[in-house]
């Protein structure tokens, strides 16, 4: 599907949605990488949206259970035949403001947001080329934040926008891996837009810095009870079937920006 030409539209319709699976690490300890499908909205007003599928939509059935009054239950029926997300992150870039960012996360059962400048990404283009979701892409690579990642970018689609953080190419980023080989996303499937834009409900969310929701992520992955503890108050011990309290392993948080 070849993007090059919209309509007029309002600075809230979707223009198209570019599908990608991520695969991922959380934590050093990880033996394998997980996978999960992620969306990149693009707006006509010039800003996007990107987001794990899963949790986004069982977030909007929560919500909508529990604005018509159900409870616990209903919620869990309405979601569960969905799958369960192993990441929790949005960010939308050039919102709320062209030039800036807003990162929301959730770490253990609190929701979490900073806004920061979008970092300008000085990117070396490269002479190789490919297909990926039948768009032709040109490569690419940049060091972003301690990271050198490689990706490729399809001039079929004339927009600066990608995967994450990661944008400032002449086109769309279909491809994108870091040298690691823990973090890698590939557009699957690129989607007219046919939807508008609704704006993060951030009432319930804290405000933080980046450096702060790292250091909590750090924190939760180290002693999860102990991590929540100090948010409610309250000392949370999960159990086994047979009645014993589940003992953590402490982990090592991943970051795919230092």
């Amino acid at each position: 599907m070849k993007l090059d030409a919209f309509s007029q539209v309002s600075s809230d319709s979707i223009l198209f949605s570019i599908h990608y699976i991520a695969q991922f690490k959380h934590c050093v300890e990880s033996e394998k990488l997980q996978t999960e499908e992620k969306v990149l909205d693009v707006m006509a007003g010039g800003f996007s949206d990107f987001y794990g599928r899963w949790f986004r939509k069982r977030s909007e059935l929560t919500d909508s259970v529990v604005r018509a009054g159900g409870d616990f239950n209903e919620i869990m029926k309405a979601v569960n035949p969905y799958p369960s997300p192993c990441q929790f992150y949005s960010v939308y870039q050039n919102y709320p403001q062209k030039g800036e960012l807003l990162f929301c996360d959730r770490v253990a059962i609190k929701q979490f947001y900073y806004t920061e400048k979008i970092a300008p990404i000085h990117w070396s283009l490269e002479n190789k080329d490919s297909v990926i979701a039948e768009y032709t892409c040109q490569a690419a690579s940049c060091v972003f934040r301690g990271h050198h990642w490689t990706v490729f970018y399809t001039t079929d689609i004339p927009f600066s926008v990608g995967p994450w953080k990661l944008a400032g190419l002449p086109g769309a980023i279909m491809y994108a891996k870091d040298d690691t080989g823990i973090f890698i996303f590939e557009a699957i499937e690129v989607r007219r837009g046919n939807r508008i834009f609704k704006g993060p409900n951030l009432k319930k969310s804290q405000k933080c810095t980046r450096a702060e929701l790292r250091q909590m992520q750090m924190d939760a992955d180290k002693d999860p009870n102990g991590f929540i503890k100090r948010l409610t108050g309250y000392e949370s011990k999960g159990y086994s079937p047979d009645g014993k309290p589940i003992v953590y392993e402490p982990k090592t948080t991943l970051f795919m920006e230092d």
